[in-house]
């Protein structure tokens, strides 16, 4: 199968640490539009599995989201091919150099980082302002390592697991000559993992942004939500089905990307959750 094609929601989005939520709206916004397996626009459907429900069947296509919706996930044992080395074109991290830098090529020089919304009874490991770095994945044959965040008891925003492309907060990166975000993840969430680019109109001033504060529109990032499976699949974002965070604001300008996060949104990170993140890349656009 080939890697799942996700479309955009409307699910609110952090701040990098332990922040707030974002302006314009309430922590507990959910994503608008149908949850999307083979499911048509704005409808639910179950991932389509050998009597129509749970995990895509071995070497199955991926399903397609519904406009607005939220994507499913490619079938295991696909044709997308695990990046290995940092000098493979587009590659962001494969993880196997076993640090929290970024392959250093391309323009990129960032780190990984945790984050969530300070909850009282919120625990997630790795900790706020810890070294991210990933741990031993020995049940995929193309890698030995991958990012990794665990917690629960967060109920204001979430929390999420994510990286910088500059070491210096808020530098923009151009990413102008990319056309999508892919990936490999597995986990065990109780809802929909949302993924997002952050851009630097849209961050506030104090993530070295230029989004004007009480302006409705400060971490609202564009990006779209994937359901897990407890299987590694790859998962595919175009840029061009980003859909941004809440109504109005500018769109996605792909030339001021900061960063990229992996959120476990409310009221999914109430309860425990897991996610697991390998062989981030950005796809070139095609001419």
């Amino acid at each position: 199968g080939t890697p799942e094609e996700a479309n955009g929601g409307d699910a609110p989005s952090p701040a990098p640490t332990g922040g707030s939520a974002p302006e314009g709206g309430s922590a507990n916004d959910e994503a608008q539009g149908g949850a999307a397996g083979l499911g048509g626009e704005g409808g639910q459907s179950a991932m389509a599995g050998a009597a129509g429900e749970g995990e895509p069947p071995e070497g199955g296509s991926a399903g397609t989201a519904g406009a607005g919706g939220t994507a499913g996930v490619a079938g295991g044992g696909g044709t997308a091919e695990s990046a290995s080395g940092c000098a493979t074109p587009g590659l962001v991290d494969d993880m196997e150099d076993g640090d929290d830098v970024l392959c250093t090529h391309e323009g990129r020089s960032g780190t990984w980082f945790t984050a969530n919304d300070g909850s009282v009874n919120g625990v997630q490991e790795p900790p706020l302002l810890a070294v991210v770095r990933p741990v031993e994945a020995s049940d995929r044959a193309e890698s030995t390592r991958a990012m990794r965040t665990t917690g629960s008891g967060f109920s204001n925003w979430g929390a999420a697991l994510g990286f910088h492309l500059r070491s210096t907060n808020g530098e923009p990166y151009d990413a102008s000559g990319y056309g999508a975000l892919t990936f490999y993840a597995k986990g065990k969430v109780n809802g929909k993992l949302r993924v997002a680019l952050r851009t630097r109109d849209l961050a506030p001033p104090d993530q070295g942004g230029t989004c004007r504060e009480n302006s409705g529109t400060c971490l609202r990032y564009h990006g779209a939500d994937i359901a897990l499976t407890t299987n590694w699949h790859q998962y595919r974002i175009p840029f061009e089905t980003l859909a941004r965070e809440g109504n109005g604001g500018p769109s996605f300008d792909p030339k001021s990307v900061v960063g990229v996060e992996f959120r476990v949104p409310v009221p999914a990170a109430i309860q425990p959750f897991e996610v697991w993140v390998d062989d981030v890349a950005f796809e070139t656009r095609a001419p």
